[in-house]
């Protein structure tokens, strides 16, 4: 990926609203961004996003097409009334199918909620990897990022916080953090409609699952 976006990539579409599938490397906005694309294929429309997702996270973005609904998305997500799950694949084998990892990041209470959803093994490496859901209720800066590094399960590809004994060798085949926005689900600010919308993974996140046997 280029971290180009093309129409294929909008998942989701109504008067008010646009949630994308975010490719990896790519930002969210500012220039050459998601959001810079977007105006430029909707000819110059108002686009703003919402949220940020990493340059490197792939998955559901929502942007606004107004002021108004900016802002109203915005009070849904200060209100902790946007349901955001990610997928994560993640190094070593998690023990346990669900549990919850609460620490501070950036000096707020943060919360992430893990469940296993399967155990991947390669065939041509020494370790182990595992497929998990992370669902937040906060969205801290690299907030499942620190929390998984914290549980010594840092995600596959994440050369930031991975640990001190990972080698990078590990990620050959990852050239990212394997973290992808999953699914959003709210009630759109306008109609009051329902939306949950899912992202499809992108190529290499399928490949790294593909991989394994």
């Amino acid at each position: 990926s280029t971290g180009l976006i093309g129409p294929r990539d909008i998942i989701y579409r109504d008067s008010d609203i646009v949630i994308l599938n975010k490719p990896p490397r790519l930002l969210s906005n500012g220039p050459k961004s998601a959001e810079s694309q977007l105006q430029q294929m909707m000819t110059d429309q108002l686009v703003k996003a919402v949220h940020r997702l990493d340059r490197d996270t792939s998955g559901c973005n929502i942007f606004a097409l107004s002021d108004e609904v900016w802002e109203a998305m915005c009070q849904l997500f200060r209100e902790k009334k946007v349901k955001k799950i990610y997928h994560a694949i993640v190094v070593g084998r998690i023990k346990e199918s669900g549990f919850s990892i609460q620490s501070r990041v950036e000096g707020k209470e943060a919360c992430s909620i893990v469940k296993l959803l399967k155990y991947l093994q390669a065939r041509n490496l020494k370790f182990s990897l595992s497929l998990v859901q992370v669902e937040i209720e906060t969205g801290m800066t690299h907030q499942i990022r620190k929390h998984l590094q914290s549980i010594h399960s840092p995600i596959y590809g994440d050369r930031i916080y991975s640990s001190a004994n990972s080698n990078r060798l590990e990620f050959r085949d990852a050239e990212r953090q394997m973290l992808h926005a999953h699914q959003v689900s709210f009630s759109q600010p306008l109609t009051g409609e329902q939306l949950s919308v899912i992202a499809p993974y992108h190529i290499d996140f399928s490949n790294v699952l593909n991989s394994m046997s």
